[in-house]
């Protein structure tokens, strides 16, 4: 070969390792690569500048590219060490410290052979050797040479050691892999060691360079065949020993052949220790694994290994392992700590354990239900309850146990929806026993979560027992209610009888006052009544400014008599006499009027002196809330012991006949009325009292506001009552009395009214002639006002038509609405009332 071909020859190995470290450093992402591109840069400075310093012709110009080259030289051993240990696995070891400290020699190396003209420590002369048309410097090497020579060769080695254990226990592919490398890195090691030691093929020149170009070569197959980049494998202990489980290799003859750190702990001795001993040894059951694990580590067995408190569970997995030979040879047995999970599942056992107890020791019942009432869950209350088994209900709906058309189902579905929305709901159930019983239950229903999921938790009690309480309850109040509207009706029969016999028709205050004895006392029955049926079925109240004062004055002018009769005092401390609400006059004035009825009845025993006998009412804006009035209502009674106190406003709770020396009889509905009614007005009722000095109660009620008042004003301005035309009346009252009374005034009036005490008779009149209103009671022989209100729709155009009702609430009057009536009454009412409802059916037409 010419000497003019050898500076050509080192491009090649240059150009190759430029290449390669522009590849590797585009995958830089893997460490391994950036190392690898690190190298391929060094190898390509040394080449290049070799090449340099072989065509320079001048010892100075080539002692230049001297200095470029040991760039490189010294580089190359770090970036190597860097790369083995990337490529061994060991890249914990790389910190920054320890990289420093390896580029310490380097960096002297390099800075040494810049200076060496004014030290000669790297070379102590050097002189150019031409070859033909090359020339090359042949230097006396100094003690710096040596120190960077032997610095490197230990780097290498180390390397070199590192890729050969990684080799020895890696996989096929991993194996070839690293020869490959090896091979590359040897090429030009061996090569330097033969110039070093005077053995090169022509003397004075180092072929290292050359030998780069087959390092090139063979690190071009391993990145592009061998995938070296891709498939860089990882040390053996690495992996091996990090693994937290034990691992145990068993040869084909049940001898153990390798373990890990985690398998010396479990089986109690090292690796060298259990080298080449049986398994069952070790592990006496081995026998069981086998039989029982399969070869793919799907069957697993559990065991505990160890004795007393170090006992510890572990699963065990069984692989087998395959060699070059066909049939499958050792086997890998891998065991995992499973002692803390066992102890979970076995509290979690315990929990669900006790959890079952006393989901199944409440007596009542109690179901688990999603979203759509389905039944999750019961317990053995509910089992109990309705005699089925636990796997009836499991999907079921509350319908397969409702009692046939006793529950709103749909109700039930909404308050479910309501539940889950965070609403705790209560309600009664009507259930069907699985022997066909109907028994009545009550149940509640709160949100909360089961096996993960939002659920609704019902709990149910059979309340049969309570019901049948509740009627003899309902049975004896109901005669005490008749005993205390018999004596209220009584005393008021008495008084007008008594005020009728003695009336002289020739003396003008006589008749006078008969009257107004009858218009009191009917409007005291009319009081009567309402309260009983606002006890049974509250209705909502009117909306109108209200005078409080005024309302007051109206109850004690109605109970003017009985303040008299037992000799009380009332004394008025109205500090907001203008104070207003908005609500209804009728009821407030109830209140108003139950109130003091029961203060004269708690001062009219003989227990009460008569000087001491004294009712003060009180109507004041509250100080805390000034959007608020406060009326107090407050006697020097017998007062209310404290173990009745909290009961006063339950419906029919009386202690009028406990009282000492009271002569009258409670029916338990007033004060509850009247607590329904203020809290119907947005108000509430409050009670102090004290035994022998007296009772004050507190009605709490919002002020009326200017927009509200302001609203009435203008609706009472904006609708007058019209005023009434003749018109033909069909009358439908089957109480002789009232129906000759309106009959009577209606003539009087001018109207022409047809007079039916039937149904059949109205009806009868309906289909016979044409009416311009129609009124009607509700509560008529046969087939009812109901009747007669549909048959009047039928006209052509149909007369509008009024209801008669003694019970109005507002389903009622919505129905009675639906059915076709133009307004509602109830009784009793007064004739200028039933004339105002007339008036506005009546008015003359355009």
């Amino acid at each position: 070969m010419s000497d003019r071909a050898y500076p050509l020859l080192l491009l090649v190995p240059g150009l190759v390792a430029l290449i390669l470290a522009q590849y590797a450093w585009r995958r830089r992402q893997v460490p391994t690569a950036g190392a690898l591109a690190a190298v391929m840069a060094s190898v390509a400075v040394w080449s290049l500048a070799f090449a340099g310093e072989l065509s320079s012709g001048s010892l100075q110009a080539a002692l230049i590219w001297i200095k470029i080259e040991y760039v490189g030289i010294a580089a190359l051993p770090v970036t190597w060490l860097v790369f083995a240990l990337y490529y061994a696995g060991h890249s914990d070891w790389l910190i920054r410290c320890r990289i420093a400290l390896l580029c310490v020699i380097p960096v002297l190396t390099v800075v040494l052979v810049m200076t060496n003209d004014w030290h000669h420590l790297h070379y102590v002369t050097a002189t150019l050797a031409n070859l033909g048309h090359v020339s090359s410097v042949v230097p006396v090497p100094g003690p710096a040479y040596w120190l960077h020579t032997v610095y490197s060769y230990l780097l290498i080695l180390t390397g070199l050691i590192c890729i050969i254990r990684t080799v020895l226990r890696a996989a096929p592919r991993h194996r070839e892999q690293g020869l490959v490398v090896i091979a590359g890195v040897l090429a030009p090691w061996i090569t330097n060691a033969c110039y070093l030691l005077g053995l090169s093929p022509v003397a004075g020149i180092d072929f290292t360079p050359f030998a780069f170009t087959m390092t090139g070569l063979l690190l071009l197959w391993a990145l592009f065949r061998l995938r070296l980049l891709d498939l860089a494998p990882v040390a053996r202990d690495a992996v091996f020993e990090a693994i937290s489980d034990g691992v145990v290799v068993v040869d084909e003859c049940g001898r153990i052949a390798d373990l890990n750190a985690a398998a010396e702990r479990i089986l109690g001795c090292t690796a060298a220790e259990a080298y080449a001993v049986p398994m069952e040894q070790l592990l006496p059951c081995w026998p069981q694994v086998r039989a029982y694990c399969d070869d793919a580590g799907v069957h697993r067995l559990k065991q505990r290994l160890g004795d007393g408190d170090d006992a510890r569970t572990y699963e065990m997995r069984l692989f087998r392992l395959k060699g070059q030979q066909p049939q499958p040879t050792s086997q890998l047995l891998l065991l995992s700590d499973v002692t803390e999970e066992e102890r979970a599942h076995e509290a979690l056992r315990a929990i669900e354990v006790s959890y079952h107890e006393l989901f199944n020791a409440v007596a009542e019942a109690i179901y688990i239900q999603d979203r759509e009432g389905r039944f999750l869950d019961i317990n053995y209350g509910a089992e109990l309850m309705y005699g089925y088994p636990r796997d009836f209900f499991i999907g079921r709906t509350p319908e397969a146990v409702a009692a046939p058309g006793k529950n709103d189902l749909a109700a039930v579905g909404r308050m479910i929806e309501r539940a889950f929305a965070g609403e705790p709901q209560e309600f009664e159930f009507w259930g069907q026993r699985a022997n066909g019983e109907i028994f009545p239950n009550v149940v509640h229903l709160y949100k909360g979560t089961y096996l993960g999921q939002d659920v609704v938790i019902a709990l149910a009690q059979d309340i049969t027992a309570r019901k049948q309480v509740e009627n003899t309850q309902r049975l004896a109040a109901t005669g005490q209610l008749a005993a205390g509207v018999a004596h209220e009706f009584n005393n008021l029969l008495a008084a007008m009888l008594l005020q009728a016999e003695m009336a002289d028709p020739d003396d003008p205050h006589s008749s006078r006052d008969l009257k107004e004895l009858v218009l009191r006392s009917a409007r005291r029955g009319g009081a009567t009544c309402a309260d009983l049926m606002a006890f049974a079925k509250p209705t909502e109240p009117r909306r109108e400014p209200v005078l409080i004062t005024e309302t007051v004055e109206r109850a004690l002018a109605v109970a003017r008599r009985q303040l008299e009769n037992a000799q009380v005092a009332v004394e008025r401390d109205f500090q907001a006499p203008e104070a207003r609400v908005h609500g209804d006059p009728h009821q407030l004035e109830q209140v108003m009027l139950n109130l003091v009825i029961n203060a004269v009845d708690a001062m009219s025993g003989p227990f009460v002196p008569l000087d001491r006998r004294r009712l003060t009412i009180g109507v004041a804006l509250a100080e805390r809330a000034p959007n608020e009035v406060v009326v107090s209502i407050r006697d020097t009674g017998t007062g209310i012991a404290p173990e009745h106190l909290s009961r006063v406003f339950e419906p029919f709770f009386t202690t009028k006949t406990s009282e000492p020396g009271s002569d009258t009889q409670g029916t338990g509905l007033g004060l509850s009325v009247s607590h329904g009614i203020v809290a119907a007005h947005g108000g509430r009722m409050e009670v102090a009292s004290e035994t022998h000095r007296g009772t004050t109660f507190v009605l709490h009620l919002p002020l009326l506001t200017a927009g509200i008042a302001e609203a009435d004003e203008a609706t009472s301005e904006a609708a007058p009552p019209p005023p009434m035309r003749p018109a033909r009346i069909l009358l439908a009252e089957d109480e002789p009395d009232v129906l000759d009374a309106v009959v009577t005034a209606l003539r009087q009036l001018g109207h022409t009214v047809t007079p039916a005490d039937s149904t059949e008779t109205a009806l009868a009149a309906l289909r016979e002639g044409t009416y311009d209103v129609v009124v009607t009671d509700l509560m008529m022989p046969g087939a009812g006002g109901a009747a007669i209100v549909r048959q009047a729709q039928t006209h052509n155009p149909p007369p509008p038509t009024v209801v008669i009702t003694g019970r109005l609430d507002p389903q009622l009057r919505q129905e009675m609405t639906d059915l076709g009536a133009g307004a509602v009454l109830q009784k009793p009412f007064s004739l200028t009332k039933l004339l105002d409802t007339l008036a506005a059916l009546l008015a003359p037409e355009a």
